[in-house]
Parts: structure tokens; C-alpha cells; sequence
């Protein structure tokens, strides 16, 4: 028995070309009958047949690893260009973040470099909400000899210089009493003793009108510190 595979479709065609010649050439030495050729002929046309089926077979497995091929290298292609994109969102999206944390330490630098100033603590009678609504306003965050460091500005828009360090911007506290005994339009009225913080200007109260603010209302004092100022409103 031969241990060779046969091929399903040379199985269903029946005897290959050759066998079919062999035997055909055997029985037309042995008988060589007109019927014989005939059924000779009929099989090598079915061997035909077959062979041209197998061939369009593996054509079509062809075309078909090439439609396959035409349909992955696209994809391919495209997965690439798709990977930049993808790096564009994360890279946004961290940006966002950082954004997001350098606001918040800047606002934490602004907030405590008010929070913490003694002149407004021991000189003005602000509450710490009220200070804070105020004079934050006039600082932005600087990098100052690798530092980040509050600067405060006039209202020209120009940092406020040190008088204990010439040229160079005034410390958060120094910039604050500058601002405050040379800027500040209610200056008088946020005082402890009346303007001119150490003594300067007498030490008028400002205890004229009925209406009083608590100090320690934030929010009352910010609404009515023009009125303060004016002097319509008193501070207790």
C-alpha cells in the first residue's frame, strides 16, 4: 500500500493521467477495443478538468492573500499615524495638569505672602478675608534667581522696587507697606490710628456715623470699605 497522502480532488477525479495512460496502454496492448479508447479519451478529459479546477483554485487563494495583503498594510500604515496623535492627547492632557498645579502654587505663594504680612496684621485693621480679597490683586508670581517669588506692582503696572535692596523687587512685606502708605487710595481708612501707619496724620477714628462694621466681617467690611474710606461707616 503506498503511505503517500492523496490529494482530495485527484481522489475524487479518479486515477492521475499517467495510471490512467498505463493502464489504457495495458489493455490496448491486451485488447486495444474501440471502446476502451473511448473511456481512455473521457478520463483524460476529466483529468483535464481537474487539473484546470485546481488551478483556478490556487489562483483564487492568490488573489485572495493579496486582497488580504491590500487590506493590513492600510491598517498598518495607519496604526503609526495614529500612535502621534494619541501621544499629542497625553501630552495636552499633562500640560493641563501642570497648568492646573502651577495655578494652584501660585495662588497658595500669593495667599500666604498676605496671610502671613505683620503691617497688615499689626497696622490696618483688615480681616484676614478682606486683606486677602485686596492686596492679592496687586501680585503676580515671578521667577526671580530661580525662585518663584511674589512680586508686587503699582498700579502703572510696574513691580515695586526695594528700598532695602536697590534695584531689585520689593519683598512681599515691604511691597505691601509701600503700597499701602504710598498707593493705597483708602489708605486713612484701613489704618490702625488714622493715616500715615506710625503716627502721621493724627489719630483720627473714624466713629462719625451710626453705621458700624465688625472688623473681623469680611464680608461686610469689603462691601462697604468705599464707605469706610469715606468715612460713613465705622469699624469696631
Amino acid at each position: 500500500m503506498d503511505e503517500k497522502r492523496m490529494d482530495p480532488v485527484a481522489a475524487m477525479a479518479g486515477p492521475s493521467k499517467d495510471n490512467v495512460g498505463e493502464a489504457a496502454r495495458g489493455d490496448s496492448s491486451e485488447n486495444g477495443t474501440p471502446e476502451e479508447h473511448a473511456q481512455e479519451a473521457a478520463l483524460k478529459a476529466l483529468q483535464d478538468r481537474v487539473n484546470a479546477l485546481v488551478a483556478q483554485n490556487e489562483e483564487l487563494r492568490e488573489r485572495n492573500r493579496l486582497l488580504i495583503a491590500r487590506v493590513e498594510q492600510p491598517a498598518a500604515r495607519e496604526k503609526p499615524a495614529d500612535e502621534p496623535a494619541k501621544n499629542d492627547a497625553a501630552v495636552a492632557r499633562l500640560q493641563e495638569q501642570l497648568a492646573r498645579r502651577d495655578e494652584q502654587i501660585r495662588t497658595l505663594l500669593v495667599r500666604n505672602a498676605v496671610a502671613s504680612s505683620r503691617f497688615i496684621n499689626e497696622k490696618t485693621l483688615l480681616p484676614p478675608g478682606v486683606a486677602l480679597d485686596v492686596f492679592s490683586r496687586i501680585f503676580t508670581v515671578e521667577e526671580i534667581d530661580g525662585e518663584l517669588m511674589p512680586v508686587a506692582h503699582l498700579p502703572s503696572g510696574e513691580p515695586i522696587m526695594s528700598r532695602v535692596n536697590p534695584g531689585k523687587p520689593a519683598g512681599p512685606e515691604e511691597a505691601i507697606e509701600i503700597y499701602v502708605l504710598n498707593h493705597f487710595p483708602e489708605r486713612d481708612a484701613i489704618l490702625k490710628g488714622g493715616s500715615g501707619g506710625s503716627g502721621a496724620g493724627g489719630n483720627q477714628e473714624y466713629r462719625t456715623t451710626p453705621r458700624a462694621v465688625p472688623r473681623n466681617d469680611a464680608r461686610a467690611f469689603s462691601r462697604h470699605l468705599e464707605a469706610i474710606a469715606a468715612g460713613k461707616v465705622d469699624v469696631i
